[in-house]
């Protein structure tokens, strides 16, 4: 296996200050604070590991993920899962959501036919421990859900650093005017007013699933803070007529606001679907999340932090301590948006703690020739550095945008 030990290039970023006044509220332990875990796969539907495939058209499947792999049987608030579409024989999307809630029109992800589909998804869960896994096209789909952390429950709110409910809302669908009428000009921008649709007091960032659908050319989405630069990063990429989604923590803007910016020459529809917020505050102890201005720390395509491409079944070991706005202590693991360009064969990307094995959960999945993005939060090796691995034939381009960081104490 070919490896190489990089330290992460581009410029230090500052971490993005309070929404609003902050509200003096000081934390020592991190309520609803991320805690991460083994990546242990709970649902395989084409092997029937929890239930057997594939899922029905509209149909939906409950996994039990609360005291299982390394997920406390009690108080757990929510769990960050990766969540895996295959063989969809329709497009459509999936929507991941507590057991006691119905579906709600919202996504978790998308995918076309045929197309394999990963994406991070961080849920809260039932008092049983249950989240829900629905199918939402006409088609059937094979599915795995492989759990990676979880939050653990607190009485009342979420304090400093941690995950507080954003009930699933749809905030913006410019398709029918929700939010903003679309669609958004080619290389336009989309002022987004999150916190005012909420009773938040303190707002460090947002969690949501972006969508880009009805893409009259190729390009991406950039979500950043309102008043700020708009970073030189992208969030999730599109094909001309492709229907894609990605989750997104973003920081807002000192205003409330969060900007999208379409980074196509031609115009697309823009959706956001609101899942948890996180409050603004001190946080001195574990699990906290902290956002940071995107900073691309590798583009192997552009020589930033390696020279690409990555070999067919090659990896990555990317030093992120102390690189793009991370501290070079106190971080257990890094929020990145990973982003995979030109691969010559299918496979997926997967990611890991540097000095450890590779792992087997995929990060970002992708057919050959397809560009695709996905948010992945990575614990931090011992010597600083994450694993990027290539578990395909064929050489490909990464990307590694560093967003955020999850505190260590």
């Amino acid at each position: 296996m070919a490896c190489a030990v990089l330290a992460a290039a581009g410029m230090a970023a500052q971490a993005v200050g309070p929404a609003y006044a902050a509200s003096g509220r000081v934390t020592t332990a991190v309520d609803n604070g991320v805690t991460l875990v083994t990546p242990t796969r709970v649902l395989d539907t084409s092997v029937g590991r929890g239930a057997n495939g594939p899922i029905p058209v509209h149909g939906a499947v409950t996994v039990q993920v609360e005291g299982v792999a390394g997920v406390p049987a009690s108080n757990v608030y929510a769990v960050v899962l990766t969540v895996t579409v295959t063989r969809p024989t329709s497009p459509g999307y999936l929507s991941v959501y507590p057991d006691w809630a119905t579906p709600g029109g919202t996504s978790s992800m998308n995918f076309a036919v045929g197309q394999s589909v990963a994406s991070t998804v961080i849920t809260p869960v039932n008092p049983n421990g249950r989240a829900v896994f629905y199918n939402g096209s006409s088609g059937t789909i094979q599915l795995a859900v492989d759990i990676t952390g979880y939050t653990a429950s607190v009485v009342g709110l979420a304090g400093p650093g941690g995950l507080e409910n954003g009930a699933h809302n749809r905030i913006l669908d410019t398709r029918t005017g929700l939010g903003a009428a679309g669609p958004v000009a080619g290389h336009g921008t989309l002022h987004l007013n999150v916190a005012g649709l909420y009773p938040m007091a303190a707002v460090s960032m947002v969690l949501l699933t972006l969508t880009a659908t009805g893409a009259r050319a190729p390009g991406y989405l950039t979500a950043y803070p309102d008043g700020t630069a708009r970073p030189a990063t992208s969030n999730l990429n599109f094909a001309a007529g492709q229907r894609v989604a990605d989750t997104v923590l973003v920081p807002l803007g000192p205003d409330g606001l969060l900007d999208l910016y379409n980074g196509s020459t031609a115009p697309v529809q823009m959706i956001v679907d609101m899942s948890a917020y996180v409050p603004f505050g001190t946080v001195t102890g574990s699990g906290g999340l902290i956002p940071l201005t995107p900073t691309r720390l590798l583009d192997t395509g552009t020589s930033v932090g390696s020279p690409g491409p990555v070999a067919g079944h090659g990896s990555i070991h990317l030093v992120v301590l102390g690189h793009g706005g991370v501290p070079a202590s106190g971080v257990r693991a890094v929020i990145m948006t990973l982003t995979v360009t030109h691969p010559s064969a299918a496979g997926f990307v997967s990611a890991a703690a540097g000095g450890g094995p590779a792992s087997t959960t995929p990060a970002v999945v992708f057919a050959a020739g397809q560009t695709t993005a996905n948010l992945v939060i990575v614990p931090v090796g011992p010597d600083g550095s994450v694993l990027l691995s290539n578990a395909s034939a064929g050489p490909t381009q990464l990307i590694a945008d560093v967003t955020g960081y999850i505190t260590s104490g």
